[in-house]
């Protein structure tokens, strides 16, 4: 007697990619931080109008504060993407529904990326209008040179949220990587400062962000390479190895 094996095709990328941003949105908690980053972003657009002599006044200046909103509270919807259905205990359904695991991986964290664009266009929306009353309410003798503030901001938003998918993918619980994520490299960048300073510019994700955002990069891009391989590259990987090996039923 034969027997028949049943294959499970799997759902079609495009289709997945399109569940996995609707699951992005799908809580209140990811609906109210998306509505407080989009308000923190209208405020921090205050901070170069009005401290003119510590802000450059070009979009690349504005772009400093308001992309600091969005790099702030955005990756922690990009977490609660990846880590929820594993917190829940629901991941198992997922994978059911389509068992090669780091498609899903490459949906959900594609979905994530496509908030950060989101973000940085909203961000360079509102930068924009920062500089224009600058120029045109205030009188201020504004430098209107911008693209490469708005390619900077592109590359840190979706840097800032892979760095967020591969901590989420590697710690896989909500509160542990929003933790882990927000604190670890702050600390690290502190503890740099007196007792490893040499290395510091290879380790501070912080820094490495300021000169992309900047256009800074000509003398910088070994230290940024280094920075972003730690902070970015090693936790996808590792992340991906684990969502690839890990029991579901643990």
């Amino acid at each position: 007697m034969s027997t028949t094996t049943i294959t499970t095709p799997g759902l079609p990328f495009a289709r997945l990619l399109r569940v996995e941003a609707e699951k992005a949105l799908d809580t209140r908690a990811a609906r109210w931080l998306l509505i407080v980053t989009a308000l923190l972003t209208l405020a921090t657009v205050a901070l170069p109008l009005a401290l003119p002599a510590e802000f450059e006044q070009s979009p690349t200046g504005y772009t400093l504060a308001t992309a600091s909103a969005v790099m702030t509270l955005l990756p922690a919807v990009g977490i609660l993407l990846l880590t929820s259905e594993w917190t829940r205990g629901t991941i198992l359904v997922t994978f059911t529904q389509e068992p090669r695991r780091l498609r899903v991986l490459a949906a959900k964290t594609a979905a994530g990326v496509g908030l950060g664009v989101a973000g940085a266009l909203f961000a360079f929306a509102v930068t924009m209008g920062g500089v224009f009353g600058a120029d045109a309410v205030l009188g201020r003798d504004v430098s209107w040179t911008i693209g490469s503030a708005f390619g900077g901001l592109l590359a840190v938003s979706v840097l800032n949220m892979l760095m967020a998918a591969g901590f989420a993918a590697l710690l896989q619980s909500s509160a542990t990587a929003i933790i882990v994520f927000y604190v670890v490299p702050a600390i690290w960048t502190a503890f740099s400062i007196g007792v490893l300073a040499d290395v510091r510019p290879y380790v501070d994700s912080s820094q490495a962000f300021t000169w992309i955002i900047e256009g800074d990069t000509a003398g910088n891009w070994a230290p940024i390479l280094v920075s972003m391989s730690l902070w970015v590259l090693v936790p996808l990987v590792a992340g991906a190895w684990r969502v690839a090996t890990r029991d579901v039923r643990s």
